[in-house]
């Protein structure tokens, strides 16, 4: 039986009969050839909570669902594959599946009446009209096969333009008034501002910079963000940013906590500084397991606790915290961290994000399984090799083997691409699917699936991989798969900005600093630390002590020296060895993309 969250109010939907998310669920179904009620929730939606409290406690609704269907409740984050085939707009999702899982029909928040005649028509629209219905699917089904061959067959050329087409979207389609991008609901969009500060990095194009200052600081200043307790609520109900849909996500403000530490170290603006500290604040209260490392999933949308002042609230209990960890969210705050740190140079959130990694690694790996998608807790890891934390923990990984130098990170996110390679990666067209092929075969779970996004997540992480390893497999791989979303990404707008940041990263080479130099020595370790602390976007920082890393040394041609040297290329090309952490600053701070060209000659 799923988890229920309970808030204060009484409901009744535990008197429902829900299921898991089961071979037996679905063999209950087509034995008894009922329809399934799908339900996906999460324990931090707010409008899952009011269908508990008020559709799902109706006693008609309780009695119709128990008799006529075969009821399953799947929770959005523990379940993300199965939220992305069935999900049908938001959550709750109230889905009506056949026994073998195909969709019906359904929708999301259904009030009690509304609910009532919708399972009447279902269930009698099944029971009489099968032959129909059955007909129906196999034409969508039909429908469904002859876009995904065309689309496997489609092949096009990466090349800047994917970057420009994504960014024109970007700029035609924001808000001058309020920053951001549509009117409501309104999200905060962290790829999209990620891109665009990339590319006024790249350019110093000022227009592009006040997109990401105007939505950042109007962002901050908005209901959006808590101005009292600290932290980002999930989106605005507004255009103007001012009324916040209230839950907290560890993804949105893992996302915008490195987007404002980027800005931060752009900008120097101490407004962006003061957000930073305070979100940072709320993460340390609320979402930090302190005891075992690790960030917690969420806090609950609450609207009565929110709509009381901080001293008001201080008498109540703070809002649920949903304590799952999950891996790939977990891995996106720790490279959060180390972004921060370097902003607030606080050794102790560096500490923090690498613990968090070990966790990850002794919890949530298995040499002989692979990496688990979130760990209950009772300690039980569940759902094997998705997608979406092998990508986001091989960044993680590399964000820590930057940042320290250890090369067990650097093996530990080979482990895990090689994983990604031997288990998801279709070497046939191209790109990944989002999880293992045949693992499960219930419902729509048996379509294969690729993510656009993960993928992006994916090949950029393997682009980065390839820079600090010169394996060419990593290199291939990301090439294939970023081509094999190049005749589609257009129709996803600004929300392929990570797809375009991936095949901008792909296409440009970064600003490389290698450090040569005994890693104990306080000399090294300056000129290592000068070269992170700079903004360059997708910059390859790598410490090579010739004690330890003579291969690569020969293999890059630096030569072994008593003083420490940090050399700064572009390509293949590179500029005069420095031993000054002043020197490197002002080369980071001059060698922007747009003066590439002056060293490539």
């Amino acid at each position: 039986m799923p988890d229920f969250h309970f808030s204060p109010r009484p409901n009744r939907a535990h008197e429902i009969a829900w299921r898991e998310w089961s071979d037996s669920a679905f063999a209950e179904a087509r034995e008894q050839d009922k329809p399934i009620l799908l339900g996906i929730s999460a324990v931090w939606c707010h409008w899952c909570h009011v269908m508990d409290e008020t559709s799902y406690s109706d006693p008609v609704v309780i009695q119709l669902v128990n008799e006529r269907f075969i009821p399953i409740r799947v929770d959005n984050d523990q379940r993300p594959d199965v939220n992305r085939r069935y999900n049908l707009g938001g959550w709750p999702t109230t889905a009506f599946l056949t026994p073998d899982g195909e969709l019906l029909t359904g929708g999301t928040y259904v009030p009690p009446e509304q609910m009532r005649a919708y399972l009447i028509q279902v269930s009698e629209a099944y029971r009489q009209a099968k032959p129909d219905i059955l007909q129906k699917i196999a034409v969508v089904n039909a429908r469904r096969a002859e876009v995904r061959n065309a689309r496997s067959a489609s092949s096009a050329q990466l090349s800047d333009e994917i970057v420009a087409h994504v960014l024109r979207d970007i700029r035609d389609n924001f808000d001058p008034l309020y920053g951001g991008w549509g009117t409501a609901p309104k999200f905060p969009q962290t790829d999209a501002l990620e891109l665009v500060l990339e590319k006024y990095h790249a350019t110093r194009d000022e227009s592009l910079l006040s997109i990401v200052i105007i939505t950042l600081k109007a962002m901050a200043r908005g209901g959006i963000y808590d101005q009292e307790a600290g932290g980002f609520f999930r989106y605005s109900t507004t255009r103007d940013w001012s009324i916040p849909h209230l839950e907290k996500m560890l993804e949105d403000n893992a996302k915008l906590l490195a987007l404002y530490a980027h800005a931060y170290q752009v900008t120097h603006d101490e407004a962006f500084l003061m957000t930073i500290r305070t979100l940072t604040a709320y993460v340390d209260s609320m979402l930090t397991d302190h005891a075992r490392g690790g960030f917690h999933g969420s806090q609950d949308a609450d609207e009565h606790y929110y709509a009381l002042a901080l001293a008001e609230r201080a008498e109540l209990p703070s809002p649920y915290v949903d304590r799952t960890c999950y891996t790939d969210w977990n891995s996106l705050m720790v490279s959060a961290f180390l972004d921060a740190t370097r902003v607030l140079n606080e050794e102790r959130m560096q500490t923090f994000a690498l613990r968090t990694l070990e966790r990850i690694w002794r919890v949530m790996y298995r040499a002989d399984a692979g990496l688990f998608h979130f760990c209950r807790e009772d300690g039980t890891p569940q759902l094997l090799n998705q997608l979406s934390d092998l990508a986001r923990t091989t960044r993680a990984l590399l964000d820590a083997y930057q940042t320290t130098g250890d090369a067990e990170h650097l093996m530990r996110a080979q482990t895990l691409a090689n994983l990604a390679l031997d288990g998801l990666y279709d070497a046939e067209e191209g790109a990944f699917w989002s999880e293992p092929r045949g693992r499960e075969s219930l419902g729509l779970l048996r379509l294969p699936d690729k993510s656009l996004n993960e993928n992006a997540a994916m090949a950029d992480a393997l682009t980065r991989l390839c820079r600090f390893t010169d394996e060419g497999k990593y290199r291939d791989a990301a090439e294939r798969t970023l081509a094999f979303f190049a005749s589609d990404y257009a129709r996803y707008g600004l929300m392929a900005a990570e797809y375009a940041r991936a095949v901008d990263h792909f296409l440009n080479e970064p600003v490389a600093i290698h450090v040569v130099g005994a890693a104990e020595d306080a000399r090294t370790r300056a000129l290592y630390a000068a070269a992170l602390a700079e903004y360059a976007p997708v910059k390859i920082v790598q410490l090579l002590d010739p004690a330890r890393d003579a291969a690569r040394l020969a293999q890059l041609g630096y030569p072994a020296r008593e003083s420490p040297l940090a050399y700064v290329c572009v390509g293949q090309r590179c500029l005069a060895p420095i031993s000054d952490t002043a020197e490197i600053v002002k080369e980071m701070n001059e060698l922007h993309p747009a003066a590439y060209a002056a060293i490539r000659q």
